[in-house]
């Protein structure tokens, strides 16, 4: 997504909110719309969908941490990957170089789609000041955690792309426990560079969840000060995020964290953006909360 410009900020919110907030209000601009679909839906033009992307983009963990995007111009996507590293030999004058084992392998990048619902009252959309700002961030939060759950744990399954966590070949370190030192980490580190990785420690990023954050956080020493982190750990450029599991495991209050190169995950995204606004139809949330757009005055976006 090389040239997408920065997001412009208005006094009521940014440019995307404002954007949906002129849909719900019946104020569709041509300049954001490019055509509607069969289920009354509008479907936003490639440039204003790239925004959007960037959008869920900014909000993204594994995104800050290096993870890269390549646009995808149809469902399905080719691209080569490195299955194992080539062997260079020394040679003499006329003699003959012993040929590699084939190094690449194919990878096929398959679109998935991404879909969040949001409820707003009739009377937030029309009194509200900061409504386009409030309709941003809820979408921006919620599609920023979905591509960091995917990119870390995705099961590759029909529905959602494959993670990290269930991809061929990662290495790993496990039974840590409730971590009293560094050196779990610091071992991923060393796993990472028996590899052959080719940067420098200071180039890759260490996930956790805050949970587990603060454990390594609060880490003292014999004498009650916090724990020194080790040359290695202490390179690392920690992130967090609530997109981890913590109920992993035979009592279900485990969870993994990820170090690596995140310039070495890739989404693939398209950029076919669509809204619908319903004014009829009942949605549940997570929380078991059950909003009804008819009953309740609300369009769901």
């Amino acid at each position: 997504f090389a040239g997408v410009q920065p997001r412009a900020q208005n006094s009521t919110g940014g440019e995307i909110g404002e954007a949906i907030h002129n849909i719900l209000r019946g104020e569709v601009l041509n300049a954001q719309v490019g055509s509607t679909d069969s289920a009354g839906g509008y479907i936003i033009t490639p440039e204003y969908s790239t925004r959007f992307i960037d959008l869920a983009r900014s909000a993204s963990v594994c995104m800050r941490a290096g993870a890269v995007t390549l646009p995808m111009t149809s469902s399905e996507l080719v691209i080569a990957g490195l299955a194992s590293d080539p062997t260079s030999h020394w040679r003499a004058e006329t003699v003959t170089v012993p040929s590699t084992d084939i190094g690449f392998n194919r990878l096929t990048l398959r679109a998935k789609t991404l879909a969040a619902i949001v409820p707003v009252s009739i009377e937030m959309l029309e009194d509200a000041t900061n409504a386009p700002q409030i309709i941003e961030s809820a979408i921006q939060a919620s599609m920023g955690q979905k591509l960091d759950a995917a990119g870390l744990t995705g099961y590759g399954a029909a529905q959602e792309p494959k993670g990290i966590q269930n991809t061929e070949n990662v290495n790993s370190v496990g039974s840590i426990g409730t971590p009293a030192n560094y050196d779990k980490p610091s071992s991923a580190v060393g796993k990472i560079l028996q590899a052959n990785y080719p940067g420098g420690v200071d180039s890759l990023a260490w996930i956790t969840h805050p949970r587990d954050g603060e454990t390594f956080d609060q880490l003292k020493d014999t004498t009650n000060q916090p724990l020194m982190k080790p040359t290695w750990v202490s390179q690392l450029r920690p992130f967090s995020t609530t997109a981890l599991p913590t109920t992993l495991g035979g009592s279900n209050n485990e969870s993994l964290s990820i170090v690596g190169d995140f310039s070495q995950l890739v989404f693939g995204m398209r950029k076919n953006i669509t809204f619908r606004i319903l004014d009829s139809g009942s949605v549940t949330d997570s929380d078991g909360t059950t909003y009804n757009a008819t009953s309740q005055l609300m369009r769901l976006i």
